[in-house]
């Protein structure tokens, strides 16, 4: 019977798309149970992902696991039902897709009931069975349609999708771990007595951080994944104590070094994690990132400035994540302009260490000087790039720029072409033959450069050895005998001290940057002083040598510098040594190297006796204004013991005398200055007429305090009267007197202030004594104001004001600090101070 249906359907030509119809409803049947199957295992893994299994206790992971496991079972059952379609359904499913009445597809199967029937009967039904094929022959089976959206209504599958996607995301490395966790159904961990695990992760020394603690359980549960930020290249540690069968697993991201004792270290060189377990059973997992170790970065702030010695000053800042620990600067691609250099050469262009800042980490803004002249490249245009480098060894470079290199200046002109026949000699040593002719010619007239025995026997000796030259480090040799000579020739020994000056200070500043012992640094102070003196007494001979009427003064500085304006800066560096103040002291050892630096740029020069003279009257007036603030000190001092009753005999008379002297002095002093033609000053006018003032009152408050009583005639009551009004017109003298010598006080500095002035005004105009074209004073320090600080007073080279002599700058803050409450308590002494800068002052020494 089946085979004769199926003989129909071939007839009709239904028999291929019935066995479609049979795919279509089969898969129609699956499909949803396949998408059930994919909702339930990305259901299983967003949950994993998302560390469920690792905070559950093994109970509830079982019941978890169970529920999953019974969820795909009954799929599992659903699927395990269905059946292949039937004939029947397959026909009912075309003629449902085809559209047509009377069901063809179905028709064509059936059977007549009454196969008895007459011939009329038949015949109806064969043009039935005709008309049911001719329909069924247009029949194609539709593509399946498994309706799930119907069965999800609420698309609960799109949102376990993306739960997927945020658990993988979330999950990272430890996808599988998590996984994994799931089916860790192991018992519980019992830790026996003692049981500790230690692990932590150093970070590089360089980074300056502390260890890195990696937490465990104490009770032995499982801990939860955790996450760990730690800069690279740290070194995973684990210590464990009564821990038994514990086992580590490291996955990427942890580098395994075997160690000269046998052991295992990991190093963390990117992302990565660590699990722990003890028997069988987890203790901890952590995420490991590491925090990546970005190269330095150096730039300079200034353009670089070549100084007029040959040296060379840069000024730059460092930039790192954790520290520089060094620097320097790169000199490449020489070009000469008045010779090329196309051959081989002797010497390489030089490095540049730099110094570092004076901070912990040697991040920040910087300045470093160095004498770079010596090189055969000195005058040459070159490419310089700054490099820094950090802790971990990496290096960081700055744009390149194009300068030219300092060079020394020569004004000796057998030195200068010394000096050019050594280049010569250093950087074309193929043709070093043409420096011995050139030699030979200077020896052919050598009482042109009136060269001393001295030099000419060290020429012939150059010569000789030229003839006699039997490799390039005999040419090295000769060349350095060349440059020691031109140097001899142009500052006699005044190079080999300032060379050893150098390196004391080199020393000094190297140890202030470590944060050496006070007694290392103690010892560098004293090498640097030796060798400062030594530079200072030839400096002092090379002056002696120009000439009796020269003078050496610092190009910046209008008066001349002294030993002991070097040994007060000297002292200065050491009290900021002792104080712990490093950077202070680096600061004030830079500025002792560029005092240093500008008096050995000064060319001896006339001095000019109105100079000298206006010099030594601000000398003088400076002493006088020092004297006349002791003065009024001791009279005000004088004052407060008469008020207390008990009062000094005979001191107001010496106070009288001492005032008279200052007076006297003061005149004298404008009589000077007026001999040399100044005009006269209105402020030391003033300040003659309020020591004059002064001196009457002292002697008023003198004969007051010795008075005797009037009309006492011996007795007790006229007797206190008397002493009452003598004691009280002492008092009221002494008063009057300390208002006045106030008054003189600042007279005199402003007069000090108006002759510093003066002494600007006129070696500004004048010719300099050094390279410029004035000494200094009257030049502007790049900032505008003409040398001067910023409450604008004239200063020296050593930050001093030139009217009172102060320190002004370069000393550190604790030393800043009691130079103010020293003034401050000074100004509180002060008898006609008003009330209210009184009480702001008293308020201002509470605070201390």
């Amino acid at each position: 019977m089946a085979d004769k249906r199926k003989q129909t359907l071939a007839e009709a030509g239904l028999a291929g798309q019935a066995r479609r119809v049979a795919g279509v409803l089969l898969f129609e049947r699956l499909w949803p149970l396949v998408v059930a199957v994919l909702v339930l295992a990305g259901l299983f893994l967003a949950v994993s992902w998302f560390g469920l299994w690792l905070v559950l206790p093994r109970y509830l992971r079982i019941a978890g696991v169970a529920g999953f496991g019974g969820a795909f079972a009954y799929i599992l059952w659903h699927a395990a039902r269905l059946r292949w379609p039937g004939l029947t359904e397959r026909l009912a499913r075309l003629d449902r897709d085809s559209g047509q009445p009377h069901h063809p597809a179905s028709a064509l199967v059936d059977r007549i009931a009454n196969a008895q029937a007459d011939a009329g009967t038949q015949a109806l039904w064969a043009l039935h069975q005709a008309r049911m094929a001719q329909a069924s022959a247009q029949i194609v089976a539709a593509p399946p349609k498994p309706n799930v959206p119907k069965r999800d209504r609420f698309a609960l599958r799109a949102g376990v999708l993306l739960a997927v996607a945020a658990g993988a995301f979330v999950a990272g490395s430890q996808r599988d771990i998590r996984v994994a966790a799931a089916f860790d159904w192991r018992g519980h961990f019992t830790p026996p007595e003692g049981f500790r695990v230690d692990a932590w992760l150093n970070p590089p020394l360089y980074t300056g951080r502390p260890p890195i603690l990696l937490t465990f359980p104490a009770n032995g549960e499982a801990a939860p994944q955790s996450h760990i930020d730690a800069p690279v290249h740290s070194v995973l540690i684990v210590h464990s104590a009564n821990a038994p069968d514990l086992a580590m697993d490291a996955q990427k991201g942890l580098a395994a070094q075997k160690q000269a004792d046998g052991g295992t270290q990991y190093i963390l060189d990117g992302d990565g994690s660590v699990n722990f377990s003890a028997q069988g059973s987890r203790l901890a997992g952590f995420d490991l990132h590491a925090i990546p170790d970005l190269p330095p970065a150096i730039q300079l702030t200034q353009p670089p400035k070549a100084n007029a010695r040959g040296s060379l000053t840069l000024n730059y800042k460092t930039s790192d994540d954790y520290g520089v620990v060094s620097a320097k600067a790169i000199f490449s691609d020489p070009v000469f302009d008045e010779k090329a250099y196309s051959g081989r050469h002797l010497v390489e262009l030089p490095d540049m260490a730099l110094d570092l800042p004076g901070t912990a980490t040697g991040i920040g803004e910087a300045q470093t000087t160095a004498d770079l002249s010596d090189s055969p490249y000195a005058g040459a245009r070159v490419s310089l790039t700054l490099q820094a480098r950090d802790g971990a060894g990496q290096t960081g470079r700055s744009r390149p720029q194009t300068m030219e290199l300092p060079r020394r200046p020569f004004s000796n002109p057998l030195a200068l072409a010394l000096v050019e026949q050594r280049r010569d000699l250093l950087l074309d040593p193929d043709h070093f033959p043409r420096v011995r002719q050139s030699i030979e010619a200077l020896l052919i007239a050598p009482e042109l450069f009136k060269p001393n025995a001295e030099t000419y026997l060290g020429m012939l000796h150059v010569d000789h050895t030229l003839q006699r030259v039997q490799g390039d480090p005999d040419l090295v040799k000769t060349a350095d005998f060349l440059w020691q000579m031109a140097l001899h020739l142009e500052d006699g020994d005044i190079p080999q001290t300032m060379q050893a000056l150098r390196a004391a200070q080199e020393r000094l500043r190297r140890a202030l940057q470590k944060g050496a012992p006070e007694a290392q640094i103690r010892k560098l102070m004293d090498d640097v002083r030796t060798a400062m003196n030594n530079f200072m007494k030839e400096m002092a001979r090379k002056a002696q040598r120009d000439g009796p009427h020269s003078q050496m003064q610092a190009n910046q500085n209008t008066r001349i510098i002294t030993p002991k304006d070097m040994q007060s800066l000297m002292d200065q560096i050491e009290q900021a040594a002792r104080a712990g103040d490093m950077a202070s002291a680096q600061k004030l050892l830079d500025q002792l190297q560029k005092t240093l630096e500008n008096l050995r740029n000064a060319k001896p020069g006339k001095a000019d006796p109105n100079q000298k003279g206006m010099a030594k009257a601000l000398s003088d007036l400076d002493r006088l204004t020092r004297n006349q603030q002791d003065l009024r000190d001791d009279t005000f001092s004088e004052q407060q013991k008469q008020e207390d009753g008990k009062p000094s005999p005979g001191v107001q008379q010496s106070l009288q005398q001492r005032q008279g002297g200052l007076r006297e002095g003061l005149d004298k002093l404008q009589k000077q200055m007026q001999q040399m033609g100044g005009k006269g000053d209105p402020n030391l006018d003033e300040a003659g007429k309020a020591m004059k003032e002064a001196e009457q009152e002292l002697g008023m408050a003198g004969k007051g305090q010795g008075q005797p009583a009037e009309n006492g005639g011996g007795q007790p009551g006229g007797q206190g009267q008397g002493q009452g009004r003598g004691q009280g017109n002492g008092q009221a003298g002494g008063q009057d007197a300390v208002a006045a010598q106030g008054r003189a006080l600042g007279a005199l500095r402003k007069g000090a202030q108006a002759l510093a002035k003066a002494m600007q005004k006129g070696q500004g105009q004048g010719k300099g004594t050094g390279e410029g074209t004035g000494t200094g004073m009257g030049r502007n320090d790049g900032n505008g104001r003409d040398g001067r600080d910023p409450l604008g007073r004239s200063q020296d080279g050593l930050g001093r004001n030139v009217a009172d002599g102060q320190p002004l700058q370069g000393a550190s803050p604790a030393q800043q600090a009691q130079t103010i409450l020293r003034e401050l308590r000074k100004r509180l002494s002060d008898p006609n101070l008003p009330l209210q800068e009184k009480a702001y002052i008293e308020q201002l020494l509470r605070m201390e």
